[in-house]
């Protein structure tokens, strides 16, 4: 996956949650639900295993944002006490990439 920006390489497969959600940890809510009373099915964002080498500050704070290491661009956020997905689930701890953000 890369900067849609720039084009650099950020991350791969292998980088990725795997597996990205369990069904036991999905919370509902009606934010989260669409007019239809269905639940989101897609994912908006890709969760990371971990922080990458050129990732700065990611173990100084316990949440913060993070760009691209060549344009600068933000490309995602970390929170070590989680974060929700837009499919509902919590991923703890959650190192997101919105999917709008990469190619």
């Amino acid at each position: 996956y890369s900067c849609r920006k720039c084009r650099r390489l950020l991350f791969g497969e292998k980088d990725l949650q795997d597996p990205q959600h369990l069904p036991a940890k999905h919370q509902f809510s009606a934010r989260k639900m669409t007019h239809s009373k269905q639940v989101w099915a897609s994912c908006q964002s890709f969760f990371l295993q971990g922080g990458l080498s050129w990732m700065t500050n990611v173990n100084e704070t316990v949440e913060g944002k993070f760009g691209c290491p060549k344009c600068d661009t933000k490309i995602g956020t970390w929170n070590w006490s989680g974060a929700q997905c837009s499919c509902g689930t919590w991923v703890v701890p959650a190192i997101q990439v919105p999917r709008s953000k990469v190619d």
